[in-house]
């Protein structure tokens, strides 16, 4: 989540991203919340430094995390989360 490594990665010219997570991992919700707060970070160092809004895609493990990641982003509706 570094801004180091995400200028490293060129990800202010990016226009989608995928986060992919460890579906064997031995705490999910731990996973899951480490993903969403990664996903926050590339969205707000994109739009700080580009002021692009990046695209996410990101495979979550528990269903309720969606609404956490809903919920940090100001929105209530789930379209293209499915």
């Amino acid at each position: 989540m570094s801004q180091y490594d995400m200028a490293r990665a060129v990800l202010e010219e990016a226009e989608s991203c995928i986060l992919l997570t460890n579906k064997n991992a031995s705490n999910p919700v731990t996973i899951d919340h480490k993903n969403i707060l990664q996903g926050l970070a590339m969205k707000k160092y994109c739009n700080d430094v580009s002021g692009h809004n990046l695209r996410l895609c990101m495979q979550l493990i528990k269903s309720d995390s969606k609404q956490h990641y809903m919920s940090s982003i100001g929105s209530h509706r789930s379209t293209n989360l499915d």
